[in-house]
C-alpha cells in the first residue's frame, strides 16, 4: 500500500473541501485547516445515515433523530460557511456537536454496551481543537470530553436498566463501525500533522542550505 499516494489524495481533498469555507487570499495553514475539519464533518454525516436508518427502522425515534439532527445541522452550517466564510462559527458548531450529540445519543440507548460505545465519537473533539485551535487553547475541550465520559460513566448503571433491546450481532457491528470511523476521522487530522510536520522540516532545510536566508520569515518570502 502507498501511504504517500494515499495522504496526497487526502491532501487534494481537503484542499478541494477548504474553498468551501476560506477565501483564496487565506493562508495555505488556515486553508488545510478548514479542509480537514470540513472533510471529517461531511464523512460523519454520511456515516450517520446508517444510525439514523437502523434506530428509526426498530422504532427508537429519539436515537434516530440525534443523528440527524447533526446531519441538519452539518448542511446548514456548510452552507452558511460557503456564503459567509466564517470558518470560526462553524468550527466551534462542529466542536460543540463532536462532544454533546454522541453522549445524548448513548445516553437514549442505555449506556455504553447498548450503544456500542458511541461516545467514542466525542473523541473527535479534543483531537479536532489540538489540530485546529493549538495545545493551549485545546485544553478546555479535552477537560469537557473527560468530564463527559465521567457523567456517563457514573450514570451507566441507570441508563441500563432501561436499555435498547439491540441484537447483540448489531450491537457488535456497531462497535466495530464506531472503532473504524473514529479511526478514520483522527487519521485524517493526524495527517494535517504529518503534513504541517513535513512543511516545517522542509522550509527548515531550505533556510539551512542558502546562506544568505538569515531567517524563515524571508525564506517564506523569496
Amino acid at each position: 500500500m502507498n501511504v504517500g499516494g494515499i495522504q496526497a489524495s487526502i491532501l487534494r481533498v481537503v484542499n478541494r473541501l477548504a474553498e468551501i469555507g476560506t477565501r483564496p487570499e487565506d493562508p495555505s495553514d488556515e486553508r488545510l485547516r478548514a479542509g480537514a475539519l470540513i472533510l471529517a464533518a461531511v464523512l460523519i454525516t454520511l456515516v450517520s445515515f446508517v444510525w439514523v436508518g437502523t434506530y428509526a427502522a426498530r422504532g427508537y425515534v429519539v436515537s434516530a433523530a440525534i443523528p440527524a439532527v447533526y446531519q441538519v445541522l452539518t448542511v446548514v452550517g456548510l452552507i452558511v460557511l460557503a456564503r459567509t466564510k466564517h470558518f470560526d462559527l462553524f468550527r466551534t458548531m462542529q466542536l460543540v456537536l463532536f462532544l454533546l450529540l454522541p453522549a445524548l445519543l448513548q445516553a437514549s440507548l442505555g449506556g455504553f454496551v447498548a450503544s456500542s460505545g458511541i461516545v467514542l465519537w466525542s473523541i473527535m473533539t479534543p483531537l479536532a481543537a489540538l489540530a485546529l485551535l493549538g495545545s493551549r487553547a485545546s485544553v478546555p475541550w479535552l477537560v469537557g470530553f473527560l468530564v463527559v465520559v465521567l457523567v456517563l460513566g457514573l450514570a451507566d448503571a441507570h441508563l441500563a436498566r432501561e436499555s435498547a433491546g439491540l441484537p447483540s450481532g448489531l450491537v457488535a457491528t456497531f462497535f466495530v463501525l464506531n472503532i473504524f470511523g473514529v479511526m478514520l476521522g483522527s487519521f485524517v487530522l493526524l495527517g494535517y500533522f504529518v503534513h504541517q510536520r513535513d512543511l516545517a522540516h522542509a522550509r527548515s532545510n531550505g533556510s539551512a542550505s542558502d546562506p544568505s536566508c538569515s531567517c524563515s520569515t524571508c525564506c517564506r518570502h523569496r
